[in-house]
């Protein structure tokens, strides 16, 4: 616990465009390690999306990079979190959780996918708390965070 509570002074002590790189970083971390650890153990892991690939690829990128973010942030991190910090013994950690959790079964496709999206919510949740907490446009930043990784995932899948 020692370690989170000092990455947790760290990250809260870094301007905004750093704490916004680092944060899209470590969603690709987190996505890395997952995915290496569905391929070591050898699951099956077919994602079933949804996909509006009949759409023009600018309408795709709009949809998956300004919309979905600012949708989803509007209802599991805006919503969620400023509900639940009303109570009198809030306790950020469970809040984190339950948005997370809500965050990944709204994406539930597969099982592996919905625990892989919580674990991205989990960042999403921690990074409206950390910038409600500085009073600096915590929605805004988590719209950001999430618009610069659903585009960055996007590009790349049509790359290849």
């Amino acid at each position: 616990m020692k370690f989170l509570k000092q990455l947790d002074n760290f990250l809260r002590k870094l301007s905004t465009i750093k704490f916004i790189i680092i944060i899209t970083i470590a969603t690709f971390i987190i996505s890395a390690i997952f995915g290496s650890i569905v391929q070591i153990l050898n699951i099956e892991n077919s994602q079933t999306q949804l996909s509006i690939s009949k759409a023009p690829y600018i309408v795709e990128l709009v949809a998956v990079g300004i919309i979905a973010p600012l949708l989803e942030t509007l209802v599991f991190q805006h919503g969620i979190i400023k509900l639940l910090r009303k109570k009198p013994k809030n306790n950020d950690l469970a809040i984190i959780f339950i948005s997370a959790l809500l965050f990944g079964l709204a994406h539930c496709y597969n099982v592996l996918y919905v625990i892989h999206t919580t674990l991205i919510g989990v960042l999403l949740a921690y990074s409206y708390i950390v910038y409600e907490d500085k009073k600096l446009h915590p929605f805004w930043v988590v719209v950001i965070i999430h618009s610069l990784r659903n585009s960055i995932v996007f590009v790349i899948s049509h790359l290849f």
